[in-house]
């Protein structure tokens, strides 16, 4: 079932290749669907009652779409098309185990530098360039090296406590901006705690779902 406030596109049936519009869902049952009747741009859906579309949208395990018509329209503040809810016409496009947005969030990473017998840990300030359930892509300036262990810490919007986790550096890149080396460091999450872990599912999801990333 696709949820409340979760954007959808919305594209004509009968025509492949057609225009796509992105709205918001405002209310779902288990009958129809009602969507904004206008798009993310304020321009008004061109879909008439009777008219067969496509909604596709996101959910945790993959993207899916539905095959359906435009039942009636609601007329007030805020005028919406509703949408007949088939869950036989529902079609998974293509699973998801792991979501992927790109984000930016503030994030601490302390590393941990094997140096024979002794471990010389540095600390460091950075934001996230994208994100899933199983790591994290951020610009870093310490010098790091694949295997490298690290402790990271993650600011989730609107959560009064950070997401805490060891991981790993499983990822280093490089690239040359304005003749200037940035280095970029893809950090594996290790062993984190469940409560941590549905906290970043559901902030994830929810990005997902309202981007159609």
């Amino acid at each position: 079932m696709v949820f409340k406030d979760q954007t959808v596109e919305i594209q004509a049936a009968s025509a492949q290749g057609s225009m796509r519009y992105r709205s918001r869902v405002v209310e779902v049952n288990e009958e129809l669907i009602a969507v904004l009747a206008h798009d993310t741009r304020n321009d008004v859906l061109p879909f008439r009652i009777g008219d067969a579309v496509v909604l596709s949208f996101v959910r945790p395990d993959a993207f899916y779409s539905l095959r359906t018509e435009v039942v009636d329209k609601r007329i007030g503040p805020e005028k919406q098309l509703l949408f007949r809810w088939d869950a036989g016409a529902l079609e998974r496009i293509q699973r998801r185990q792991d979501f992927r947005v790109d984000v930016r969030l503030q994030l601490g990473i302390t590393f941990f530098k094997d140096t024979g017998e002794t471990t010389a840990p540095g600390e460091e300030k950075t934001f996230t360039r994208n994100i899933s359930v199983g790591g994290v892509l951020c610009r870093v300036k310490t010098p790091v090296r694949v295997a490298d262990r690290v402790r990271i810490t993650l600011q989730l919007p609107a959560e009064p406590e950070p997401v805490d986790v060891l991981g790993r550096v499983v990822r280093v890149r490089r690239n040359d901006i304005n003749g200037k080396s940035i280095q970029f460091a893809g950090l594996h999450f290790e062993n984190m705690p469940e409560p941590s872990g549905a906290r970043l599912r559901q902030f994830l999801f929810k990005v997902q779902s309202r981007s159609l990333l």
